[in-house]
């Protein structure tokens, strides 16, 4: 009687997961539907233009759609079809910076740097060498942003003194090594030491039961259920809290290098456009 209740309800879990997948696709595929229908619409926008501004305006829908939807290639192709159009346009609709800023944001460095090698040094206007000092706004390249911001400083007769002493140096510390270590002493401490209590409390617990557990039962002489129930799901939450406390040291040192990214570019938004 119980094992029938039990596969009873193993069934009924498993026709609502179905469900709730077809459900799930169904959505996925209108929503990719309604935002194809909408790229033709644009891109027959584009061919009917009658002026530039249209044609500019249309290609740009394209590209905001392809950014949500995180089309990197599609992106990139709007933004190489935009570069063709009339400069005046691209200048009064602040394209540059806007592309800039979206590329950046994507974390598409390396096409951001593309982008603007392009141009020589007497095309550059504020906006570029906004966007190109903010390209390098990344741990690996801070010294080519301080580079950067001094030949634009010399080309717009702009002071450095005061952005060079704010700009902050992307010097944090990875608590990696001291969580691992902790964790794999005390499972949870890891955890905790990455401000992550009520999941090291969680996974202390956890590993305390599947210790305790074994140990009983081979006490009672029962050594397979002392495997099956113990050792093999100790080592698993085991194995997975180190990784977990791996992720976390990686995630927590990637926010405390976005804070000083959006600080370094505040900066040199003010240093740029004051």
């Amino acid at each position: 009687m119980r094992y029938s209740i039990i596969v009873l309800i193993s069934f009924a879990i498993n026709i609502h997961l179905c469900f709730a997948r077809n459900n799930f696709v169904g959505a996925v595929a209108n929503s990719d539907s309604l935002h194809s229908m909408e790229y033709l619409k644009l891109e027959y926008t584009f061919y009917t233009a009658q002026t530039e501004e249209e044609k500019y305006d249309a290609l740009w829908g394209k590209l905001q759609i392809a950014a949500f939807h995180k089309e990197n290639a599609k992106l990139l192709y709007e933004i190489k079809r935009i570069e063709s159009l009339n400069e005046n346009i691209k200048l009064k609709k602040e394209f540059y910076w806007y592309s800039g800023k979206l590329l950046f944001n994507l974390g598409l460095y390396n096409s951001c740097l593309e982008f603007m090698i392009k141009d020589t040094l007497s095309k550059f206007k504020i906006e570029k060498f906004f966007i190109k000092a903010l390209c390098f706004n990344q741990e690996e390249h801070y010294e080519l942003m301080l580079q950067e911001i001094r030949t634009a400083a010399q080309f717009l007769n702009k002071d450095t003194s005061e952005i060079l002493k704010e700009l902050q140096l992307f010097q944090v510390e990875s608590s990696e090594k001291k969580s691992l270590l902790l964790q794999a002493v005390l499972p949870g401490s890891g955890m905790i030491n990455e401000g992550e209590l009520n999941e090291g409390l969680t996974s202390f617990i956890l590993n305390g039961v599947f210790i305790t557990a074994p140990i009983l039962l081979v006490s009672k002489q029962l050594y397979f259920s002392a495997f099956s129930y113990g050792l093999m799901p100790f080592t698993k939450f085991y194995g997975g809290g180190i990784r977990h406390a791996k992720y976390l040291s990686e995630s927590n040192r990637a926010k405390r290098l976005d804070e000083i990214k959006r600080k370094n570019a505040d900066l040199l938004y003010q240093f740029f456009h004051n």
